[in-house]
């Protein structure tokens, strides 16, 4: 999945969405990558415009959608967030 490069003064670095599985994609400033599924377009569009994405995140994501890991290898490109 392709995401986007968002800070790198919080938690989480970059962000993909995959609207097709509802899967959101996260990648902590750790490196470490996780997939939370199940996750409605608005909220991945309510984390892209929050004003604290990590704030949002915690509240409203993840412990609110079935994650897991993503295996290193597996894990897709970076773009920059315009």
């Amino acid at each position: 999945m392709e995401r986007q490069f968002i800070s790198t003064d919080e938690a989480l670095q970059s962000v993909g969405y995959e609207i097709t599985r509802k899967v959101l994609e996260v990648e902590m400033c750790s490196g470490e990558v996780y997939a939370y599924e199940g996750v409605p377009y608005p909220v991945y569009c309510s984390l892209m415009t929050a004003r604290s994405r990590n704030r949002y995140f915690q509240k409203k994501v993840r412990n609110s959608y079935p994650s897991r890991k993503v295996p290193a290898l597996t894990a897709d490109t970076l773009v920059p967030y315009a």
